[in-house]
């Protein structure tokens, strides 16, 4: 008898020293989550989404199984949740916070940090073109070298486009012509077209602070690589006053996005 109370005792004493942790049967895992989609907008308990996805979903594992969720900006997310999956659903622009605990004092917090979509698109390099039938040779060289001087965008600069609804149609844009210039701002709208040869491309209209408005087309360029594209400018009127001959005036830009 005296052997088993020594035995407890050393029990009790190990628990003291040491904690409770090694000898709580209710010693859980850190309470986290994973992603169902496995979109990689998750990174360190900090969620980035746009304010137009739909949701994202997750799977929650850790603590003891028992989940408490708590919005605290729900100006910015709304939630979903229904025992096993839960769905964060942006609701607003900004930053939240979700807490997730279980009924064994367990916890962590999710940050979600909502934002307009964009679009960047960075100009590698500018080529210009220019065609008349009764142009000279020098006369289309000078009206080229013309253009890429005069052109808005040059090789190193940079477009910006931020969504402002959920069609993706309308936004604000920020230009960097070069790659140190300072910016210029605007409004764009977003067009979804196709070519006589059924080719589709993206027509962008541009209308900046100043109120110069723009055209232009955007392309795919490589169809091994949909990182690289071609915008394209049509500039036959702002030269024809100058070069009455003219027939057709474009600007190529290759850009990477």
């Amino acid at each position: 008898m005296k052997l088993k109370q020594l035995f407890a005792t050393l029990i009790i004493l190990s628990c003291t020293l040491f904690g409770f942790t090694a000898c709580n049967d209710e010693d859980y895992a850190p309470i986290q989550l994973t992603e169902v989609n496995d979109n990689g907008h998750l990174n360190h308990n900090t969620l980035q989404i746009d304010a137009y996805n739909p949701g994202e979903s997750f799977l929650i594992y850790g603590g003891n199984g028992r989940y408490v969720i708590e919005n605290k900006n729900d100006d910015i997310v709304d939630y979903r949740y229904d025992g096993h999956t839960l769905t964060i659903i942006p609701v607003g622009v900004g930053t939240a916070t979700i807490l997730i605990r279980d009924h064994a004092g367990s916890r962590m917090t999710l940050t979600i940090e909502v934002s307009n979509p964009t679009s960047f698109l960075k100009a590698i390099s500018t080529e210009a073109k220019a065609y008349g039938d009764d142009m000279t040779g020098n006369q289309m060289k000078t009206l080229e070298k013309q253009m890429l001087e005069e052109a808005l965008l040059q090789s190193g600069g940079d477009i910006l486009l931020t969504y402002t609804n959920k069609e993706y149609s309308i936004g604000s844009v920020t230009i960097h012509p070069g790659s140190s210039s300072r910016p210029i701002v605007g409004t764009f709208r977003q067009t979804q077209k196709m070519t006589d040869n059924n080719e589709n491309y993206l027509e962008l209209e541009v209308r900046l602070a100043d109120n110069r408005l723009f055209f232009w087309q955007l392309f795919n360029y490589n169809e091994e690589s949909n990182k690289e594209m071609l915008l394209l400018e049509n500039v036959t009127e702002k030269y024809q006053e100058t070069f009455a001959t003219l027939e057709k005036a474009t600007l190529t830009y290759i850009v990477t996005r």
